[in-house]
């Protein structure tokens, strides 16, 4: 699996171009791993929370093929003790969508961002099941399945806005600025669809940096804005709490987003 569009314009250095090649070769195996998944075993973190060894098994391959590339990065991943984010490093979620593959709907993705003092280089979220391959270079643009893809500008009133499951705002207050919200089960997801134009917003109110960090990165690169609740960029950080949509449609993002938690 390769990009020619997002190395085109020489965006990336030699050196990052290379590791976004070694990204993509394994959010490829990580594909295969989790379509290819049998007698999955299953273990429960806390309420609602799951991992599985095919989460573990492909985390562990991505952290040994990259470890071979920058052996002195740090790995922030869903499954792994929580490091700085100084220097260079790989910001992974493995399964990214871990109740949806438990139970077959076809709506996981593997993430995996390569991050430098706190920017995002280049990220990659990548659908198995769908064949959907999202990713970006900063500064390059950002792709799906090697076209090129942007935010939706449509009225507001005809946006559909992504939620999370645990955001506690109340979603009849949303119907009067949007026209519906929907939760898929996975942030990288949600957020790669609102770069290509398939919803007009998202909200998280607490997302971790490795949900977010790749699909983060696509946003932007697809001409949206990735924000805290005062309206400021959202920030890597571990964890946060951000919202997106297109620029025209912060104001409105930001009013309906505390107004629906004022009223939860």
């Amino acid at each position: 699996m390769t990009s020619n569009a997002i190395f085109a314009d020489g965006t990336l250095s030699e050196r990052d171009a290379h590791i976004h090649e070694a990204m993509l070769a394994c959010a490829d195996e990580a594909g295969t791993m989790m379509v290819e998944a049998r007698d999955v075993a299953i273990t429960q973190k806390s309420a609602n929370n799951f991992v599985t060894s095919a989460d573990i098994a492909i985390q562990k391959m991505i952290i040994e093929q990259l470890s071979r590339l920058a052996p002195d990065a740090y790995f922030l991943a869903e499954e792994k003790d929580l490091v700085s984010m100084d220097g260079e490093g790989f910001i992974i979620d493995p399964i990214d969508g871990t109740h949806n593959f438990i139970n077959g709907l076809g709506l996981s993705a593997v993430s995996i961002a390569h991050a430098v003092d706190g920017q995002v280089v280049s990220g990659i979220v990548y659908n198995p099941f769908a064949h959907d391959l999202y990713e970006a270079a900063q500064g390059g643009g950002a792709f799906c399945n090697g076209a090129p893809i942007h935010m939706r500008h449509v009225p507001t009133r005809n946006v559909l806005t992504f939620v999370e499951d645990k955001w506690p705002g109340n979603k009849a207050v949303l119907r009067n600025y949007v026209s519906g919200s929907r939760c898929l089960g996975t942030a990288a997801i949600a957020l790669c669809y609102l770069a290509s134009g398939r919803g007009g917003a998202y909200i998280s109110p607490s997302i971790h940096a490795w949900d977010y960090a790749a699909a983060m990165l696509i946003v932007r690169e697809a001409g949206g804005v990735v924000v805290e609740k005062d309206g400021s960029d959202a920030r890597l950080a571990e964890p946060n709490c951000i919202g997106a949509c297109a620029p025209d449609l912060l104001p409105t993002l930001l009013t309906m987003w505390r107004e629906a938690e004022a009223n939860a």
